[in-house]
């Protein structure tokens, strides 16, 4: 289920994410991942486990929502969840909360040049075509 809150598009997903339900949360995260809304948020709490498949679907998500000017962030996250997220690596390409309302904080603090600031200056340099954004470098 997706709700918005404060200009905050959020996908709230309770259950673990396994092979019986790992369609399920592709499409909800694709449905997630083409609202209009820049801040993106996936709600996970109760959730305690989700396979390489999702993580591989959820670092994708964040690397198109960077070159498409967007901001997506997880709460909610259980330490269970959290080793797992980080593990996979997939701590470094989403930031992860402990609380939702810590995630919201964050995303309406959040600016679209001050993200492209970032990539463009930073350690990582992505070309702004590489990551899929209309203007070619």
């Amino acid at each position: 289920m997706i709700i918005c809150e404060k200009n905050i598009a959020i996908l709230c997903w309770s259950c673990n994410v396994t092979l019986h339900n790992m369609d399920d949360f592709r499409h909800a995260l694709w449905k997630l991942m083409h609202r209009r809304e820049q801040r993106l948020m996936l709600d996970l709490q109760g959730v305690m486990y989700m396979n390489s498949a999702a993580i591989t679907w959820l670092m994708e998500a964040c690397r198109q929502g960077v070159g498409h000017q967007r901001r997506i962030v997880a709460a909610g996250i259980q330490s269970s969840l959290e080793v797992i997220l980080n593990l996979a690596g997939a701590g470094a390409a989403i930031q992860l909360f402990r609380y939702r309302s810590a995630a919201i904080d964050d995303l309406r603090s959040w600016s679209v040049r001050e993200e492209w600031r970032a990539w463009d200056d930073g350690g990582q340099r992505f070309s702004r075509a590489r990551l899929g954004s209309p203007q070619q470098s």
